[in-house]
């Protein structure tokens, strides 16, 4: 198997199921171009064929099969793999969003669904709930279907199983004044995080244009490196085919520590999960929002930190999460007193030479929690617990915790509302890592660091930012009513939308990476 390979996302023009004809023509054009460039892995949108936006009335004719021996043969002449995106039944005759993965021999390697059904996509197809990892040319390879990326436990389950490269055959909804405005969640930080935290190859193929009048589309078809770098990308218009030569050496699968003999509750039961305990009682709709600050820099000058401390009170500010601290000791010891006198409630970390990082709650001069990060190096100790705060159910995170998807998703199925991180580092992206973990969970993510402070909300927004490299605090509102409303669109939550009976690889402490499909 050679380590560099040539790829190939091809981006289609949007069109109406009446225009099938057309919309063929032009997917089989795009991709005779990309096999004239080269590219010997190939992916193309999300329903490329027929159309995405099927309807009601023709959800029992439709059937993508006339595509496949046009798409076989051009795999053949090509020696290439193509994943391609269609509208297809199974068997069963049950209608898929499907990826069809075909071989260089022009022989079919398996297919997939889409499981993390978005919208109306739920009236017409039947969620899928296997995950095949394909053995090609160029190496093994997992298909997304569009909001699967949105769901960390999919691409998750794919680079378990092997996969180094994830094709994602995508139709990125978007909105915006301009076509040249159009941008997705997806492109800005679901995707980059999928790749990185599964050190996984991304090739991204979407569609661009207006679909029935009602759905227009991001375009911006993609190549992501497993550090979450965009290689190359298209714009928001224009059909075309993007070719980007990849080193597939580069994918290591996950990159941080996993401890997969704590996420059991990944895989219980939906309707045994905490969190349904509390969605929407209606105490917590009543609730006020309370205010919360995260501090970036260091707070090693007590006395400044209690000149801060003073000010966020006077802003009514229930709760601070500070970053963690090289003398996290005596930190802990002025957060003792600080909150003893006026109240409030501190997040204090530390990280003390040879022994794991820790995070602790101080509230009226006591340590009401303390733990150690459960994934650094030599940790033993278990996964965050949700506490009540003054800002409502909250878990406590610290260093490496943030970027292993295992452990914000745990915390959110137990109850949690917010989500705080003390970080003794923020990577540049740290943005994009909050984003990811409020939308996924739709939690508040309150994010603490040296370099940089944020609060995202519930849906993904930046409500508060510290200016990068300056000493302060950056403080917003937090209601945590926001956070109980999981559904991410009509038909879609984030809770009640999960397959937990097929994530059981996660959960395997010897899970071996392999294919499947």
């Amino acid at each position: 198997m050679s380590d560099t390979v040539r790829v190939a996302a091809v981006q289609i023009e949007a069109r109406d199921l009446e225009d099938a004809p057309a919309t063929l023509d032009e997917l089989l054009r795009l991709v005779d171009q990309a096999v004239d460039a080269g590219a010997q892995m190939i992916v193309t949108p999300e329903c490329g064929y027929p159309a995405y936006f099927i309807g009601l009335r023709n959800a029992e004719t439709v059937d993508a099969r006339e595509a496949l021996a046009p798409l076989a043969e051009r795999a053949r002449r090509g020696r290439c793999t193509i994943v391609a995106g269609l509208a297809l039944r199974d068997h069963e005759g049950v209608l898929r969003n499907a990826a069809v993965c075909i071989g260089p021999d022009g022989e079919e390697l398996g297919r997939t669904g889409k499981s993390f059904l978005w919208h109306f996509d739920w009236l017409w197809f039947r969620a899928a709930s296997e995950f095949p990892v394909w053995h090609t040319p160029i190496g093994p390879v997992g298909a997304l279907v569009c909001a699967d990326g949105r769901q960390p436990e999919v691409a998750r389950m794919l680079a378990l199983r092997g996969a180094r490269i994830l094709a994602d055959c995508t139709a990125w909804v978007a909105w915006g004044a301009t076509s040249e405005a159009l941008d997705s969640a997806h492109c800005q930080y679901f995707m980059p995080v999928r790749a990185q935290e599964n050190g996984c190859w991304v090739v991204a193929a979407d569609k661009w244009g207006v679909e029935r009048d009602s759905i227009v589309y991001a375009g911006r078809s993609t190549v992501i490196d497993p550090d979450g770098n965009t290689v190359s990308c298209l714009g928001p218009t224009g059909s075309g085919v993007l070719v980007a030569d990849i080193d597939v050496a580069r994918a290591t699968g996950p990159r941080l520590r996993r401890r997969p003999e704590l996420y059991g509750l990944l895989t219980e039961p939906t309707s045994r999960l905490p969190v349904l305990r509390g969605l929407g009682a209606p105490e917590v709709l009543r609730a006020p929002d309370r205010r919360a600050a995260a501090a970036a820099g260091m707070w090693t000058d007590h006395a400044r930190l209690a000149h801060l401390w003073e000010a966020l009170r006077d802003a009514a500010c229930a709760l601070a999460v500070l970053p963690v601290a090289a003398d996290g000791e005596a930190t802990l010891a002025a957060a003792r007193r600080l909150t003893a006198q006026g109240g409030g409630e501190i997040v204090v970390a530390g990280a003390p030479a040879g022994g794991p990082t820790w995070t602790a709650l101080v509230r009226h001069g006591e340590v009401a929690l303390r733990r150690e990060d459960s994934h650094a190096a030599s940790a033993s100790g278990p996964l965050p617990e949700v506490v009540q705060t003054g800002l409502g159910r909250s878990a406590l995170l610290v260093g490496d915790e943030l970027f292993v998807p295992e452990v914000a998703r745990h915390a959110a199925l137990s109850g949690a509302e917010v989500l705080c991180w003390s970080g003794l580092r923020a990577p540049a992206d740290l943005k994009r890592w909050a984003r990811a973990r409020a939308d996924e969970n739709r939690v508040w993510v309150i994010a603490a660091s040296p370099d940089e402070a944020l609060i995202v909300s519930p849906a993904s927004a930046v409500v508060a930012r510290s200016l990068r490299g300056r000493t302060m605090a950056a403080s917003a509102q937090v209601w945590r009513a926001l956070a109980h409303h999981k559904e991410m669109a009509p038909g879609t939550d984030v809770v009640l939308s999960r397959i937990p009976e097929a994530y059981g690889l996660m959960c395997r402490v010897q899970a071996v990476a392999g294919a499947a499909g």
